[in-house]
């Protein structure tokens, strides 16, 4: 590996744009005017036409300056975010989106503000560096958004906030990928559920889990195989890169290769184009073709550089810096080096500035606050919360002495339903061993004849135990046919025939619950013990049949004997 990194360095940085960008916002309708600039607009974002949604936002702008409408105004301050951020400046991209969450906020689109958020988040993580700032935007996009159920915007935010946690090599980002999985996987829409495929393959391939990274990366490429999506190389780069943690090495660069030249066919100032050259630098230098690696290395460098996208200077930096020293060139990669180490000073000094901001604005802000208490208020607020308290103390009180009360109810109805049932199996234990003793009472129709066999297969046999017992294999073995013995039963006990056998199971469940020297039973062993062809099946008729649970029968069992 190179530098002095762990093989769990191997991440997949710089794709939140390409997932925010590519969420569209929820559609509502407005009124005409310039609703159809604005849905024009919102179709050249989800095309990735950059540079046509830039003139168009332009266009949107100035409608909604001369209609005098907020909401247009937000919207175009949006698209102009995304458009700048992808063809402009960032300063511009950051100034657009901040107008668009105040404008967002006066019109009350929640959504729009959290997509506002959301790119504001994702300048500062990709762009500035200051992660704890983007966290923030992050986890305040994710508050508006969580007001709507269903808006597809939060998946992208819980994507975001993955990629956040992955490009500083902490799984902890592996929850909200899950989680974004999930919002894309029950929304039904293909592009909701890539992103998140695409991030849970980076999210494992970070953990060093190889093969749940190739399933969802594999996953990933097949949504975008079968539905054209517009971004297809996003995932064929984490496939190559799993592929080459793998050390399926020509797979890898076929892979990266592919991504590659779609790329730079279709969009060359892109920072996807600059993520697939480090990939491929990565795996010539796994290979040991260190020439070629430090060429890859300088395309992606460039890249970035042109882009002002700084997630990857650090890791670039690094693999330069190990390929000059494989190669012997010691002044080339000690330059590497120290280039790698400014980039990670310039990131730790914009978080120290932006903790201790932070912790300054909390301070005057709580000095205001003790400024401004009174104290006959908070005397008051004390007194009205300790009147609040006592009430919800006594209310919590009555709740849990009904619940306990009714809990001991409970258990003493349940000790003598299994108390009257062990008399019953005793006595039906005895009737049975006297009908042994005295041969059995003679059968008076060919009916009840049938019927006194089949309980001597039931009671001596235990044919019940057999899971796979059926109509027509008891009929069978009694030489009639199934219609004929499911009358037999429902003449004589008054019950369905599976009603009938599962009475037999039932039965010997509660003989098998009752006894102390099988305590050690699961619940699922009893199941399998007593015939039952799983234990949900045991547990939805024992407890039709006896009124408790298996659990709560061999508990009250247990406190009889005791």
């Amino acid at each position: 590996m190179y530098g002095m990194k762990s093989p769990k360095t191997r991440k997949l940085k710089g794709l939140a744009t390409a997932v925010i960008l590519s969420v569209s916002l929820a559609p509502v309708a407005y009124a005409a005017g310039g609703e159809a600039l604005r849905l024009k607009c919102r179709h050249m974002l989800q095309d990735l036409d950059y540079v046509a949604l830039r003139r168009e936002a332009r266009k949107l702008c100035d409608e909604a300056a001369s209609e005098k409408d907020t909401r247009l105004g937000a919207y175009a301050s949006y698209y102009l975010a995304a458009s700048e951020l992808k063809t402009g400046s960032v300063a511009s991209a950051r100034r657009h989106a901040a107008a668009a969450d105040s404008l967002a906020a006066i019109s009350g689109n929640d959504t729009l503000r959290a997509s506002s958020l959301n790119v504001l988040g994702i300048i500062a993580n990709e762009y500035s560096r200051n992660n704890a700032l983007a966290l923030g935007y992050y986890l305040k996009a994710l508050d508006y958004a969580g007001r709507f159920p269903d808006n597809p915007v939060t998946a992208g935010i819980y994507s975001n906030i993955s990629l956040l946690f992955i490009s500083h090599n902490d799984t902890a980002g592996l929850r909200y990928c899950k989680e974004s999985y999930r919002i894309g996987k029950e929304s039904g829409h293909p592009e909701n559920l890539y992103y998140p495929c695409c991030n849970l393959a980076s999210a494992y391939l970070l953990s060093g889990n190889l093969g749940e990274a190739y399933r969802f990366a594999s996953e990933a490429v097949s949504i975008s195989d079968r539905y054209s999506l517009r971004q297809p190389e996003l995932a064929g780069i984490i496939l190559g890169s799993v592929l080459g943690r793998m050390g399926r090495y020509g797979e890898a660069t076929a892979t990266l290769d592919g991504a590659i030249t779609s790329l730079e066919d279709r969009n060359p100032k892109s920072s996807l184009l600059a993520q697939a050259y480090f990939e491929k630098a990565r795996v010539y230098n796994d290979i040991g073709d260190f020439r070629a690696s430090i060429r890859f290395c300088s395309d992606a460098l460039r890249l970035s550089d042109e882009l002002g996208n700084r997630s990857l200077l650090s890791e670039i930096y690094a693999l330069a810096g190990d390929n000059y020293k494989r190669l012997g060139d010691f002044p080339a990669a000690l330059e590497a080096i120290g280039n790698e180490n400014r980039v990670l000073r310039n990131t730790v000094k914009v978080q120290d500035e932006t903790i201790h901001r932070e912790i300054s604005r909390a301070f005057d802000l709580i000095n205001k606050e003790k400024q401004l208490a009174r104290r006959d208020v908070e005397i008051s607020l004390h007194r009205q919360r300790i009147g609040i308290l006592i009430a919800a103390l006594m209310v919590m009180a009555g709740v849990l002495a009904l619940v306990y009360r009714n809990y001991r109810r409970e258990r003493a109805l349940n000790r003598r339903i299994v108390s009257q049932y062990m008399e019953q199996d005793n006595l039906e234990e005895k009737l049975s061993d006297s009908r042994v003793r005295n041969g059995g009472e003679p059968s008076g129709t060919t009916e009840q004849a049938i019927f006194d066999s089949m309980s001597h297969l039931m009671e001596k046999e235990k044919i019940y135990l057999d899971k796979g017992l059926t109509r027509d294999s008891l009929a069978e073995r009694l030489g009639t046919n199934r219609t004929y013995i499911t009358k037999i039963v429902k003449g004589n006990t008054g019950l369905t025939l599976p009603q009938w056998i599962n009475r037999y199971r039932v039965k010997h469940a509660r003989l098998i619950l009752s006894d102390p020297a099988k305590g050690g039973m699961s619940v699922k062993e009893i199941a399998d013990a007593s015939g039952f062809a799983n234990v949900s099946t045991f547990n939805v008729v024992f407890k039709e049949s006896v009124g408790m649970s298996p659990t709560a029968y061999r508990r009250s069992a247990s406190e009889l004997q005791e």
